[in-house]
């Protein structure tokens, strides 16, 4: 899996190598600005929603690198917003979590970019390898992954994609692995403002004795992606 991240100082790590020292940071722009969308289904929950986040249908006098194309995904688990910009997954979340809005500015804030209901081939293959991996086909993907957060949160997100298909880890665990024993809190939280469901398997994280804590997703998503990867 390809990571990229971008940290508040709107920088870019390309060459990845899955070491955070081969990343060559590249400054991105900074633009800011959002638009109501008329062009999603209405009369749902996740239209309420939306309607707040995304742009208008794809506007090509936008460039890709300054525009998030979303798109939904309706998984057995429940709905889910897919998001790329350029050549890169930056999104994949639950638009009924409480919190939706907060990490969706968040992240058009870091990357500096407008987001915009459409499709995208990025969010199609995104789609593509999520149907294999709800079929029980698909251990692990295979997609450019860019993330946007603080330094602590993409240290963080790094770590759980080291937590493969069918296991586990618990906040202290990785607290430990960071070499930071005494910040579960701080993981935890890290761990609730990740932007990239499923493709960084936050829902594999789990409290103390196995118990299973929050998700953005809810608790019975959670406890069904658990039991997909269970079932091998």
């Amino acid at each position: 899996m390809k990571l990229h991240v971008i940290t508040f100082q709107y920088c870019a790590f390309h060459n990845r190598s899955l070491s955070f020292t081969s990343f060559i940071p590249i400054i991105v722009s900074v633009k800011i600005y959002c638009k109501i969308n008329n062009f999603l289904p209405k009369h749902t929950v996740f239209y309420e929603v939306m309607i707040k986040i995304v742009g208008k249908p794809i506007d090509s006098s936008i460039s890709e690198e300054s525009r998030i194309v979303t798109s939904v995904y309706h998984s057995p688990a429940g709905e889910l917003v897919l998001g790329s910009i350029g050549d890169f997954l930056c999104l994949c979340d639950w638009p009924t979590r409480k919190d939706s809005l907060r990490v969706w500015n968040r992240l058009r804030r870091n990357l500096g970019a407008v987001s915009e209901a459409g499709e995208s081939a990025v969010t199609s293959e995104a789609s593509r390898q999520l149907d294999e991996y709800f079929a029980g086909k698909r251990h692990e993907f295979d997609l450019p992954l860019l993330l946007a957060g603080t330094d602590f949160q993409i240290k963080i997100w790094y770590e759980l994609t080291g937590i493969i298909y069918g296991e586990t880890a618990s906040y202290s665990e990785i607290a430990g692995n960071i070499g930071s024993a005494g910040s579960v809190r701080a993981v935890a939280a890290a761990t609730g403002a990740n932007a990239l469901s499923i493709f960084v398997p936050c829902h594999r994280v789990l409290g103390i004795g196995g118990a299973l804590t929050g998700y953005a997703g809810g608790l019975d998503a959670k406890r069904n992606l658990l039991s997909l990867e269970t079932r091998v």
